[in-house]
């Protein structure tokens, strides 16, 4: 018979199934989205509120006073911004502040929010294990049988559910349609999650089949997200052997770039590093447009340190775009810079590092996740959540090893723990 100790660490059925459909919402129903006014209401972004709505009343949260003032400092410097003029959006505030309020609150009860971050690692990899291999099938389908109506479920869905923005939704390569595992918006999301569940699977359970089913989708995108975040985590080396194999990646690194043409099916990936300086490339649009719009606002010293408004990068980009003829991406770091300004983006980025950099994630995984906040999230639902939870544990991470599930009958068998100091020690 089970204790009531072991009891309370079983996780019900319900939230199970919960975290499941959480896993199903982020990685295939993003696209189905809402217009109230002019804000898309996405799917993602109901199950975010809802998952806080969960711990808050499951009295999982506890309010601190420092990401709490972070928050606070940047909503002054929003309301001050929206005195700007017709660029500004009151509603674009809200929902900024809105979206980072679940920030400024930790998580108590170790035990549970250890299992239940826990069991949705296992679900978030296994539903990105599905999404890349629907990918792998589309490449084939689309590019060997020829079958172009599977670029993108955004094709196929209703007008009035397709509001979740515009996106790259296919994208020819080197004479081929790019993988994006069709329910995603485009092949750097593919890219990026990917690359985020192989790091997870690595750390964890390190299965070769799942390993190689992520390399491959990651490999079908050709998108350089991926490629940046596996190399962003191995450049911070924390010890002898993430030395070496950061002096490896680097040999292999300078060797594709020189001889990289060469090599069959290697020539694109070196390539598309000229997209940096390309207008109206992928790389252009997302690493060089935004800080070129920044020019303007460091010109300015007001706007330097409480830049142009909330609301006002979207307003600006539209007929900038069109101006320029080039898309200029949204990610959160230029974004809250432009909006924000130096010290209202210091808070905001600043509430979302103190909360990846406390958690008990592996460094190669914080470094990667607060690399991807700032350079690829673009306000979506599904990656506040995925952060959030993922981060929801200030202490020590620990992923499944060996055992299948997260949840376990007894107090004693808790699973192996994969954290920065050591590997193999017992949570």
């Amino acid at each position: 018979m089970q204790s009531a100790v072991s009891q309370d660490l079983v996780l019900s059925r319900n939230l199970r199934i919960w975290l499941w459909i959480l896993c199903i919402g982020m990685l295939f129903l993003t696209q189905i989205a809402y217009m109230i006014g002019s804000f898309p209401v996405a799917v993602p972004l109901i199950l975010y509120f809802a998952t806080i709505a969960y711990f808050a009343a499951q009295n999982l949260l506890t309010i601190r006073i420092v990401p709490l003032t972070m928050l606070t400092v940047a909503g002054v410097i929003g309301l001050l911004g929206l005195r700007h003029g017709e660029l500004v959006s009151s509603s674009s505030f809200l929902m900024t502040i809105t979206l980072y309020l679940p920030f400024v609150f930790d998580c108590k009860d170790e035990e549970k929010v250890r299992r239940i971050r826990n069991y949705f690692c296992e679900v978030y990899i296994a539903g990105v294990t599905v999404i890349a291999l629907v990918a792998i099938v589309q490449f084939a389908l689309m590019n060997v049988v020829g079958l172009t109506s599977l670029v993108n479920v955004y094709y196929v869905l209703p007008a009035g559910l397709h509001e979740a923005g515009g996106y790259a939704y296919f994208r020819p390569m080197a004479g081929l349609l790019k993988a994006n595992g069709y329910f995603l918006r485009e092949s750097s999301f593919l890219s990026m999650y990917s690359a985020l569940a192989l790091l997870m699977e690595y750390f964890g359970r390190a299965r070769f089949r799942a390993l190689a089913i992520l390399a491959l989708a990651l490999f079908l995108s050709f998108s350089g997200t991926g490629a940046m975040i596996i190399i962003f985590a191995v450049l911070v080396p924390r010890s002898r052997q993430s030395l070496r194999i950061a002096g490896l990646l680097g040999v292999a690194a300078i060797s594709v770039y020189f001889w990289g043409d060469k090599i069959p099916g290697v020539g694109f990936w070196v390539a598309r590093l000229a997209e940096f300086q390309a207008a109206g490339s992928s790389g252009y649009a997302r690493f060089v447009a935004p800080f070129l719009m920044l020019q303007t606002t460091l010109a300015n010293k007001y706007l330097l340190f409480f830049g142009n408004g909330p609301g006002s990068y979207d307003r600006t980009v539209r007929p900038l775009s069109l101006l320029l003829n080039f898309q200029i991406a949204g990610a959160s770091l230029p974004k809250n810079f432009y909006e924000y300004g130096l010290i209202g983006c210091a808070m905001i980025n600043g509430l979302v590092a103190r909360r990846v950099y406390r958690s008990d994630l592996r460094w190669e995984l914080k470094n990667v996740l607060f690399l991807v906040w700032l350079l690829f999230v673009v306000n979506l639902g599904e990656d506040f959540l995925l952060v959030w939870l993922l981060t929801s544990w200030q202490r020590r991470f620990d992923l499944p090893s060996r055992v299948s599930r997260v949840v376990e009958t007894k107090v004693e068998n808790t699973l192996p723990a994969v954290s920065d100091a050591s590997v193999g020690q017992t949570g």
